[in-house]
């Protein structure tokens, strides 16, 4: 962002953060699993409350045992009748 180089992982990005409950939380849709390997940026940043990630029945696998490896929060859609 900003023409800045995006920082690896650390270990601390597998852990639930205790950020600061009066922050608004971000509901993000990602389907598609584009954001893996970029979320931990959106975490650290000073003015992000907790993280919630929106998928759906069709969303790869792998990116759901990402999310759940780094205890991001995240609600599946479900297709309705």
């Amino acid at each position: 962002m900003f023409g800045q180089t995006l920082q690896s992982e650390m270990l601390a990005d597998f852990l639930r953060s205790d950020k600061d409950k009066s922050l608004s939380s971000w509901i993000i849709p990602d389907t598609k699993g584009t954001l893996k390997g970029l979320l931990h940026h959106y975490c650290r940043l000073d003015y992000s409350g907790n993280i919630i990630i929106l998928v759906s029945e069709s969303t790869p696998s792998d990116y759901i045992k990402y999310l759940d490896e780094r205890q991001y929060d995240y609600i599946i859609a479900k297709e309705s009748l």
